[in-house]
């Protein structure tokens, strides 16, 4: 049998995949050619992000692995892969709060600031409040935005877990 998520051989009638831990009842109802359809138009519009993810897909040795790796990232301050979300501690309610095993570096993976506190939101989302735009174009991607780089900016010397100063507020507006 075949895992339906990392294609690698697994022992038939399998729950779960022990190479991806991908549950096997969550199999896709799609044929072979319709799967390589969506495959085919995957690669088209992104050449090239099915080989990354697979690649990095490969590199992971379990699903948790995989999920950091796509969206922890490793750690800006020791480059290491064995990184982590606080998603088990009690109290840390923000999944964009991430922590590093090797090093104990404590970061925001929405701008990469680091932060003394996991219980504590980023200084950033208090520009975004600021901001109050409701389709910000850079959810997701807010060390692209040029108001948090400027507070980004602001906070290279001083306490990246407080809000913005209040000249950051005024730049805002």
């Amino acid at each position: 049998m075949q895992c339906y998520n990392c294609k690698k051989t697994i022992p038939d009638g399998a729950k779960c995949c022990l190479h991806c831990e991908a549950d096997q009842s969550n199999a896709p109802d799609l044929s072979q050619e319709e799967m390589e359809a969506a495959v085919a138009l995957l690669e088209q519009a992104m050449p090239g992000t099915l080989d990354e993810l697979r690649s990095m897909a490969n590199q992971c040795s379990t699903a948790e692995e995989f999920a950091n790796a796509l969206f922890v990232g490793d750690c800006p301050s020791c480059k290491s892969n064995e990184v982590g979300t606080f998603e088990e501690v009690v109290g840390v309610e923000n999944p964009t709060v991430a922590r590093c095993f090797s090093c104990s570096h404590i970061w925001c993976t929405e701008c990469y600031q680091p932060l003394k506190d996991p219980k504590t939101d980023c200084g950033h989302w208090t520009v975004c409040d600021i901001c109050g735009k409701e389709d910000c174009e850079f959810l997701g991607a807010s060390h692209e935005c040029p108001k948090v780089a400027a507070w980004i900016e602001e906070q290279q010397g001083g306490d990246s877990d407080a809000p913005p100063k209040s000249n950051s507020h005024e730049q805002l507006n």
